[in-house]
């Protein structure tokens, strides 16, 4: 599994490696609110965030899975897939401690 730490690695340098249609599963920690994170993908792969974070999370996906460990509000962008003819957002329970969302674009 790769990871990012978004403490130390950037939100472009993430998009970017998802922009390179990765596979399998990757790892996203401290995202610290930012906007942004896991935008693009045409791939199919599984993201997994492990914290809060802002507007547009996981925007733009063509096949990805991303599970947000956190909190996101899907009003502002979180898991728009433009390209996509469906969304689909659950809300997951990852940890006693914290709610998630789990976004999947896929096309029908």
């Amino acid at each position: 599994m790769t990871a990012f730490d978004l403490n130390t690695d950037s939100v472009r340098a993430l998009n970017q490696h998802l922009h390179e249609s990765p596979t399998g599963e990757l790892a996203v920690t401290n995202p610290g609110g930012r906007h942004c994170v896991a935008c693009g993908i045409d791939a199919d792969v599984d993201v997994l965030i492990d914290g809060h974070v802002g507007y547009y999370c996981a925007g733009m996906n063509k096949r990805a899975k991303v599970t947000i460990a956190g909190n996101a509000v899907p009003t502002t962008g979180v898991g728009h897939c433009q390209f996509a003819r469906r969304r689909v957002m659950k809300m997951l329970i990852k940890r006693p401690d914290r709610v998630g969302i789990q976004v999947e674009c896929r096309h029908q």
